[in-house]
């Protein structure tokens, strides 16, 4: 006998039909879920996760549940930095695992595919974020987010073209997502299609004007035509709105090197030497972008102060002790230098 089952809450808000009656423990299963729903619109992450733990004894199967924990979880975990601290690692391990049951259970839902493809980007894009990019994509053609993150994992896999044509589709299902102009851009550019990767650029920045990193790529594409003014000013404004920005300040480093104003070059790298290449948050005086150390090396040894190059050299070494081919650069500093010769820093 078929039988009509009503959440218990003040409104009817799950309606469930079941063939075979419905228990306690499915009405108190959908509550449960209703009121984590209801949780996390409010941004209530910790209750929310309550809520859905307890929905998932009385309905273990129920992969929207699972996705919505995901959802959950992937919230806390931005409240601590993502994966740059344990506990956000932890829990964005825990909303992994929540998207994986929820795709193994059959989720009709594109957005655990998706979810889950992108939560797997920490180790960079992959086939396998190309995959399940794709199946999100077959249950929802029109999914914007989707399609961009496709594009990123064929860039990332090296399929170009398809990569293009995915940023195509992107920017034609939404004109004004402009971090998508701005990686189609930066594709463009690597395309060796500089003039067409400028105009996209610009319309990056007609849609964010205020967003540094789309200023901080269109510095890149103007330096690799050795438009270096342009890309100073580029470069210069893409740290005034993010001055944690640690790449853009490695940008403007290389582009006031390129003018032949090296003081405020070595500057602009020593600022850049403390803080994360991405803007994210680090220690204060800890080195943490080598890069910046590694163009400063190479600069001190342009202007001849030898000594200073080689503690830069050995700064980088010092976190990137298997690079035997800056361990070479630094032997060749210390040949030039005219004070005692040292092999490498590792052997000190």
């Amino acid at each position: 006998m078929e039988r009509t089952c009503v959440s218990r809450n003040g409104g009817i808000v799950v309606l469930l039909l079941l063939l075979h009656g419905c228990t306690g423990n499915d009405v108190a299963g959908l509550d449960d879920f209703d009121e984590g729903l209801r949780l996390l619109e409010q941004s209530r992450h910790e209750g929310a996760l309550l809520a859905f733990d307890r929905a998932l004894v009385s309905r273990p199967d129920d992969p929207r549940i699972h996705y919505q924990r995901g959802v959950t979880l992937h919230g806390l975990a931005a409240h601590h930095q993502g994966g740059l601290t344990k506990e956000g690692d932890r829990l964005l391990s825990r909303a992994n695992a929540a998207y994986a049951r929820a795709v193994d259970l059959g989720s009709k839902d594109a957005r655990a595919y998706y979810r889950l493809g992108l939560i797997n980007t920490g180790g960079g894009y992959s086939e396998e974020t190309l995959q399940l990019m794709d199946r999100a994509l077959e249950l929802d053609p029109q999914y914007v987010e989707a399609h961009y993150d496709r594009a990123r994992a064929l860039w990332a896999v090296g399929r170009t073209t398809e990569a293009l044509q995915a940023f195509d589709r992107t920017v034609a299902l939404k004109p004004d997502f402009a971090r998508a102009h701005m990686r189609r851009a930066s594709l463009l550019s690597q395309l060796d299609r500089p003039e067409d990767a400028l105009a996209a650029h610009d319309r990056a920045i007609e849609l964010a004007p205020n967003d540094s990193k789309v200023h901080f790529n269109r510095g890149r594409t103007l330096a690799s035509l050795d438009r270096h003014g342009e890309a100073l000013k580029a470069h210069t404004r893409a740290t005034e709105l993010w001055s944690a920005f640690g790449g853009a300040h490695c940008g403007r480093g290389e582009a006031l090197e390129a003018i032949g104003r090296h003081e405020e070059a070595l500057e602009a790298y020593e600022r850049a030497e403390r803080l994360d290449p991405y803007g994210r948050t680090v220690e204060p005086q800890v080195n943490t972008n080598y890069m910046a150390s590694l163009l400063k090396a190479r600069l001190l040894v342009r202007m001849g102060r030898f000594e200073d190059a080689l503690e830069a050299f050995d700064a980088v070494l010092g976190t990137q002790p298997e690079r035997e081919d800056i361990k070479q650069e630094r032997l060749r500093a210390a040949s030039m230098h005219r004070g005692p010769v040292r092999p490498d820093a590792s052997s000190e």
